[in-house]
């Protein structure tokens, strides 16, 4: 039997008011898009910048909603 890992995106836990799961998912994308960035082009390095600012407001929405400021 082959198994299939699907990546939930944070905002989906966010919508069912799971925080937990959506602060672990964030948490994740914050390790991932923080590695070194100096051999990208500037589209990749935008890109990733993007994301990691996505991933920051929605781990602040997370400590919100669990009261953890």
């Amino acid at each position: 039997m082959v198994t299939v890992q699907t990546k939930i995106p944070g905002h989906f836990y966010e919508k069912l008011h799971q925080w937990e799961d959506a602060r672990r998912v964030y948490d994740e994308e914050l390790i991932r898009e923080g590695h070194s960035r100096d051999e990208m082009s500037h589209t990749e390095k935008t890109r990733k910048t993007e994301k990691r600012k996505n991933a920051v407001l929605g781990k602040m929405r997370c400590l919100e909603a669990l009261g953890e400021w």
